[in-house]
């Protein structure tokens, strides 16, 4: 169901998806998840801002609220997580 949802927030957004807004955001990947209250969430995988002088990249993810009868994207809610892990942590208490 999740990849059937995912593709539906797709659809419902095409220019949240599109390349020059990946590239703007600096997503690398997209996926849609359930809180423990049953509300759709879109959370994404994110470049965060590296160390200017080691140049290693760092990874972060993100969390958008979805409306959940037009499949809108929404605002950014709980901040960045370090791991997947802790972000779904974070949902299951929603």
């Amino acid at each position: 169901m999740a990849e059937k949802t995912y593709q539906m927030v797709r659809q419902a957004n095409p220019t949240w998806f599109c390349e020059g807004n990946r590239k703007f955001s600096g997503d690398i990947e997209y996926g849609t998840a359930w809180s423990g209250s049953h509300n759709i969430y879109l959370w994404r995988k994110t470049n965060a801002f590296s160390d200017m002088f080691t140049g290693v990249k760092k990874v972060h993810y993100r969390l958008n609220e979805i409306d959940q009868h037009s499949l809108k994207v929404l605002k950014l809610v709980g901040g960045e997580f370090k791991t997947f892990e802790d972000l779904k942590e974070y949902l299951e208490d929603l």
